[in-house]
């Protein structure tokens, strides 16, 4: 059965309204993916293998909750689905947009191998939209990147900004910390390094 694990008690602010769910949502996720290792670990008895789960959360804006978002990781055989959708809430429904997105990929002995990668802000605008897909046979990378075209050199290690929250997972779950990773930015591939900045305890269903 997936882990459900649900955080309200210390939801962090979203900074300026104007930014949009979509900015902030991927920022938060990214953030509630060490999080969110370290609650599968304690729930499956120190587990280093990552588990199916749901997880959502709440954005705080000047003390106001303005969104909420889910997080939903599903196995089907070898392949692996992590899906967000963030929804207004409150002063939030001002705001037009509903973002998305949806990763499949394979969890494998070395890393994280993305197979696809789809994601909108729900506003029907091509401008946040992403379609690419993974050939790890011919090493390309393919498809359309917020209107920008992708046809990219394909090499082990690069993620995108749904299946780098995934890596993370798998790399804290078997006891390792990542110095950096390769992310997919439109039609180029950027290195981003990790920093661990400190603890924090959670409040959670399964305790502290």
């Amino acid at each position: 059965m997936p882990q459900r694990a649900v955080d309200e008690s210390r939801p962090k602010p979203c900074g300026r309204a104007r930014r949009g769910l979509a900015r902030c949502g991927a920022r938060g996720a990214r953030a509630l993916a060490a999080a969110l290792s370290a609650l599968l670990m304690s729930a499956t008895a120190g587990a280093d293998e990552l588990q199916p789960f749901e997880a959502s959360y709440t954005w705080i804006w000047h003390g106001m909750t303005v969104a909420e978002s889910r997080l939903k990781l599903e196995r089907t055989g070898d392949t692996w689905t992590y899906s967000s959708r963030s929804e207004p809430r409150g002063l939030g429904r001002l705001l037009s947009e509903r973002p998305k997105t949806v990763s499949v990929l394979k969890v494998t002995a070395a890393n994280v191998e993305p197979l696809s990668y789809k994601g909108d802000d729900g506003t029907g605008s091509t401008r946040r939209k992403v379609d690419v897909e993974y050939d790890w046979e011919k090493r390309r990378v393919t498809g359309v990147y917020e209107d920008a075209p992708v046809d990219l050199p394909l090499t082990p290690g690069v993620q995108d900004e749904a299946s780098v929250q995934v890596a993370l997972m798998v790399e804290l779950l078997r006891g390792r910390t990542p110095e950096r990773f390769e992310l997919l930015d439109k039609n180029s591939v950027r290195e981003y390094s990790y920093v661990r900045e400190g603890k924090e305890t959670l409040k959670t269903p399964f305790g502290r």
